[in-house]
């Protein structure tokens, strides 16, 4: 774990990220606190979990004319996107874009672990180490069914879902699908099973179907359990962190809005610009309210 305390430098920070960028097939996701860690199906409320093919389902039924999606994992990112609770989990392959997601809030004092008063947290993970997927296949036997919708991407996120839980673990949903991974797409078979018994973090590197993706340079944590326990003790051994004080966030803000990672272009839509708009002028007063203090 890497600690960049009040005597730190923002130069300190940047060239470890910089080393990050250049060494290694590292990708990263950018939290304020710690229970960012958990998808927002487990974070806002835990009966969220027994909804989750039906949010995906009503949100293809109720909103499939605003959005264009492709495949089940852009239709499960579009639904997150515009605010259905998902497993789904953001990391990035650009840690610059971490750093800016993790520093966009300033700290309050309304928190369940002390530290997360104090820092920033950037936590990266290897792909080399871990499982990444472009794609998950769906076994034939679903477009033979009669009771399938086999044009609902909703039916296929929840057959996606499956196919991960139960080439890793218990199947939540119990349909007992016969789906499985792209092996191509993933691992060879022997390398896999090695993986797997090592409970290892599954990341879905997604079509570029929409422009946060590509901005963000974005792609998924799938979680195969969505026990938290068991959750965050997968992200956490298969992953590291750096935790960076929040003395350093003003400049480390303006060094990153210079070379343009900032929520006006990292979350190109209105409400978001409004929202940083919103965020950015709070921020501008609040610096005014310390100038006048001193």
């Amino acid at each position: 774990m890497d600690i960049f305390g009040k005597s730190s430098t923002v130069d300190h920070v940047i060239r470890r990220f910089d080393r990050l960028a250049k060494s290694g097939n590292y990708v990263f996701r950018g939290y304020s606190k710690q229970d960012e860690l958990l998808p927002a199906i487990l974070r806002d409320k835990k009966s969220y979990i027994k909804l989750e093919s039906d949010f995906l389902k009503d949100f293809e039924k109720y909103g499939s004319n605003y959005f264009h999606a492709t495949t089940p994992i852009d239709f499960m990112s579009y639904a997150q996107h515009f605010g259905i609770p998902t497993r789904l989990l953001d990391f990035t392959h650009n840690p610059y874009i971490a750093l800016s997601f993790a520093l966009y809030n300033p700290k309050g004092t309304n928190y369940i672990h002390d530290e997360d008063k104090e820092y920033f947290y950037i936590r990266y993970a290897s792909l080399d180490d871990n499982l990444c997927a472009y794609s998950i296949k769906l076994n034939d036997d679903i477009y033979n069914s009669k009771f399938t919708r086999t044009d609902s991407l909703a039916v296929k996120a929840c057959h996606c879902i499956d196919s991960v839980t139960d080439l890793f673990g218990k199947n939540i949903h119990n349909r007992s699908v016969k789906s499985s991974f792209d092996y191509e797409d993933i691992e060879s078979g022997e390398k896999l099973e090695e993986k797997k018994k090592m409970r290892v973090i599954l990341f879905i590197d997604p079509n570029q179907a929409n422009q946060r993706i590509i901005m963000q340079q974005g792609l998924f944590m799938f979680p195969y359990t969505l026990g938290e326990e068991e959750h965050l003790k997968i992200l956490k051994s298969n992953s590291k962190c750096i935790k960076i004080h929040k003395d350093l966030r003003e400049e480390l803000i303006h060094y990153l809005d210079v070379l343009g990672y900032n929520t006006f272009r990292l979350m190109p839509d209105l409400t978001s610009i409004c929202e940083a708009v919103k965020r950015r002028n709070m921020d501008n007063l609040q610096k005014k309210k310390v100038i006048k203090t001193i």
